[in-house]
């Protein structure tokens, strides 16, 4: 009766297991086909974009990251003054988990380290944030640029009145 007992907790014989074959991964989706469709504005910085570029310090503006990644750009002017949000972009773009990718260059990789730690420190609390929106939407007021007008990257909203003007002739 004990044995039977014991029996019970005994491992089964190799040959009475039953083995279940490997499961096969899941395939895995093209990072392509998890991004959504590209949109015109895309392709080139927006009006905000590149309002927010010349709102920011000469040594914090992400060049090449606005050539080679517009789309970012794009979003970052969007989120900039949304603190929690931008940490999450910064740390899903820098960090990317999908499969296949390469990574982005040096250059721009530079860029966006240097522009999270230029947001970490200059939007570190409420009033700083507060006084970037209010910055940001002064700026905007200000500018007179059309939506269908692009200006080239880094060139702040006011380049065209600070070209110098044709000379008057007296008389």
């Amino acid at each position: 009766m004990l044995s039977r007992f014991l029996d019970l907790f005994r491992k089964p014989p190799v040959e009475a297991t039953v083995s279940v074959p490997a499961a096969r991964p899941a395939a895995v989706p093209s990072w392509q086909s998890l991004r959504g469709p590209e949109l015109e504005s895309d392709k080139a910085l927006t009006p905000d974009a590149q309002l927010w570029l010349s709102l920011l310090p000469e040594f914090a503006r992400p060049q090449a990251l606005c050539t080679a990644h517009p789309r970012i750009a794009n979003r970052l002017a969007l989120i900039w003054a949304d603190r929690p949000a931008v940490k999450l972009y910064f740390d899903n773009v820098l960090i990317d988990k999908r499969p296949g990718r390469v990574g982005f260059s040096p250059d721009v990789r530079a860029e966006f380290l240097r522009l999270r730690v230029y947001h970490e420190t200059e939007l570190r609390d409420h009033a700083a944030v507060r006084d970037w929106k209010l910055r940001f939407a002064q700026a905007r007021k200000q500018s007179t640029l059309a939506p269908s007008k692009q200006r080239p990257i880094g060139t702040p909203p006011d380049s065209a009145a600070s070209t110098p003007a044709a000379p008057r002739e007296a008389g």
